[in-house]
């Protein structure tokens, strides 16, 4: 804890308090300090007890902010409170950081000084200032959403007489302030989510947490419902991820435990800016509800501090949908290729990585209520679990299908024991099978409604994939939406969700005849595994020289997606059993499993 004496301004005096007695008992209030260290070159010196400490310009400039002239001010301050160079004291006191905010008076959230070149820190202020003052209630914001301009240069001039709308520069202002460094760093998202009182300061201007929030909202509902690319919001993920405690209706009473999760906040926050590689999972373990039970260590290795968590939520989520967050393995890491590299950001899709399982709608259950059984080697590189051998592709279109799907499919259907060089000329003359009269066996649908599932990945296109009521498109649908659709819009429906769905996707067919959507990464011969407790079939590579395999990604194969491998599975290893019984894919979490597997270790 540091106190700042009440000197002239362009000093920096501190003295060192405990914050606690101990017992945890709060010896002091204080305010915590939220910010960005930036740059280390030219330091500027700190006189703490008597001691000279050395500090970022980053920091300076919101000590001498924040330094009011009549009376001292406690503040907590990391790179201060904290020794930096001790790993063990960090480890030890990096756990408590949540609580020491929470516990804090009011959290500082310093954005930086005032450019002197620049009024945009004045002009942001305005703009928000406006939004908050005109649409200060949810019905003036209501009324302007659902309003509709036939003719934008004829009503806009009085739209924005009578809401007094702010000007393109002041917009620009407050677009840029979101922008901010701090947005963007991985322990600036906890401090404020814990926080009880916070405010921004930018410069000499000080904005309340909820003026920023409802600004930043008011302008996303004026370009939606305006179409002015004035009120455009450039979408920074980090930035809107930071007000999410804002967003929930009890936000200031709410814990915060309770509407985080892990794997949903690492997904929007990866890429976060930190110096050690560590803290893009430590910086929020304490303010998520379900994060992997893993001990703060900075002396273990990053590399295998994420294979740690990553094997270790795998287990206790009963679930494999974190492998949905690896990309496939590149130049830029060294990681298992099962291990998420947090360090990339949201945007990297490196060789086409395809994530099925959406975090907020999950409709496969290709396993049905198997158990997960994850195994870590002692080196963190290997993950091994209990599965399936399924498949292999035989052959794979080389780009992402679009109109040629469907007769890719035919040709690879009548061809299935024939020559495989699948673009040569000889090929294009070989007769296709009538799509009325030729059946994909394991739905037992004619091609075309085959080829429009496929593409759909059995996902109504009117909900779409991974939304939070996205639900399956069986093939009755199609009669259904035809019904209260006119043809063109449901054909242009279709389309748009396909080309959608197969983006950075390929469609594959295998080596027992079955098709399927697998990541633009996909190479023929690849393996196509049923791993217990997952989702949906992932898609490996096989490693002849030890035996182990590659993770590539998930994917799609069409009439196994609700635990009809099992059933198959099964099937071959009682042969008198009744297929048409399935209640017992609902109590494999607590019955053996009536099916052999194989331990797949996946490197």
């Amino acid at each position: 804890m540091k106190t700042l004496t009440p000197q002239r301004l362009c000093d920096v005096w501190a003295f060192i308090y405990s914050l606690t007695t101990h017992t945890g008992i709060l010896l002091l209030e204080y305010e915590a300090v939220s910010y960005v260290w930036g740059s280390e070159d030219n330091p500027v010196s700190l006189n703490c007890d008597g001691r000279e400490m050395k500090m970022t310009q980053s920091l300076a400039g919101a000590l001498r902010r924040f330094r009011q002239e009549g009376y001292a001010r406690t503040l907590w301050v990391d790179s201060i409170c904290i020794n930096q160079a001790d790993l063990l004291e960090k480890s030890a006191q990096v756990p408590m950081m949540s609580n020491i905010f929470r516990r804090a008076s009011c959290v500082l959230i310093w954005l930086g000084e005032e450019r002197q070149d620049s009024d945009d820190a004045s002009k942001a202020f305005r703009c928000m200032t406006i939004l908050n003052k005109n649409f200060s209630g949810r019905e003036e914001l209501h009324k302007y959403h659902n309003m509709t301009f036939k003719d934008k240069s004829r009503y806009l001039d009085q739209v924005e007489r009578e809401f007094r709308l702010p000007s393109r520069d002041d917009v620009a202002a407050l677009n840029n302030l979101f922008e901010s460094p701090w947005f963007g760093r991985a322990w600036t998202f906890q401090e404020i989510q814990v926080a009880r009182n916070s405010n921004f300061y930018l410069g000499l201007y000080r904005m309340e947490v909820e003026m920023l929030y409802h600004s930043r909202v008011t302008l996303d509902q004026l370009a939606a419902s305006t179409q002015d690319f004035r009120f455009l919001v450039r979408r920074n993920p980090l930035a809107l991820y930071s007000f999410v405690q804002h967003s929930v209706k009890d936000s200031i009473t709410s814990d915060t435990r309770r509407t985080l999760r892990f794997l949903s906040t690492m997904s929007v926050r990866r890429g976060a800016g930190c110096k050690d590689p560590h803290d893009l999972i430590y910086s929020i373990l304490n303010i998520v509800q379900d994060g992997p039970s893993i001990k703060i260590n900075y002396a273990q290795p990053w590399p295998e501090m994420f294979a740690e968590s990553t094997a270790q939520y795998i287990n206790q989520s009963e679930s494999l949908e974190i492998l949905n967050q690896a990309l496939p393995k590149t130049d830029l890491t060294t990681l298992p290729s099962w291990v998420p590299d947090w360090r990339l950001g949201p945007d990297h899709n490196l060789g086409g990585a395809m994530r099925l399982t959406n975090l907020t709608g999950r409709p496969y259950r290709c396993t049905a209520s198997s158990n997960v059984d994850g195994r870590l080697s002692s080196s963190c590189r290997d993950l091994s679990l209990q599965g399936l051998l399924w498949d292999s592709i035989l052959a794979v279109t080389e780009s992402s299908p679009k109109a040629s799907a469907f007769k890719w499919m035919q040709r690879q259907a009548f061809n299935l024991h024939g020559d495989q060089t699948l673009n040569s000329p000889e090929q294009e003359e070989l007769p296709t099978p009538d799509s009325t009269s030729c059946f994909y066996e394991p739905t037992g649908q004619n091609f075309n409604n085959c080829c429009i599932t496929l593409c759909l990945l059995d996902i109504d296109p009117t909900q779409g994939l991974g939304t939070a009521t996205s639900h399956r498109w069986r093939s009755s649908s199609i009669e259904r939406d035809t019904e209260t659709t006119s043809y063109d819009e449901f054909k242009k429906l279709i389309g748009e969700a396909s080309e959608t769905n197969m983006s950075q996707r390929r469609i594959a067919f295998t080596q027992h005849g079955r098709f399927g959507v697998v990541p633009k990464a996909a190479r023929v011969g690849d393996t196509i595994a049923i791993l217990m407790g997952g989702d949906v079939p992932i898609l490996l590579r096989p490693d002849p020289s030890d035996h182990k395999y590659e993770f590539v990604g998930e994917c799609y194969m069409h009439g196994f997606m609700d635990g009809q491998a099992l059933v198959e599975a099964r099937r071959k290893a009682e042969p008198d059993y009744d297929h048409k019984d399935t209640s017992w894919l609902e109590r494999l979490h607590e019955e053996p499993l009536p099916f052999p597997t194989v331990e797949i270790t996946i490197k």
